[in-house]
């Protein structure tokens, strides 16, 4: 999942990629450094393998709707 990462002021400091892991646990691969203190969800899943992209329906995957 594409996502905004944030300032503690919510300043967009640049772009990361939500990644799960084998342990069921999410990590952000961004090139952003110690300044990171939030996330903006986007629209949009990448393959961090092969960079294609899908879109997303942000109210189906919070909702299931």
């Amino acid at each position: 999942m594409l996502v905004g990462v944030q300032d503690p002021n919510a300043r967009c400091l640049g772009l990361g990629a939500l990644d799960a892991s084998e342990d069921d646990s999410l990590r952000v691969v961004t090139s952003v450094g110690e300044e990171m203190r939030g996330l903006r969800l986007g629209s949009m899943r990448i393959d961090l393998e092969t960079f294609k992209t899908s879109r997303v329906r942000l109210r189906q995957l919070m909702f299931g709707v």
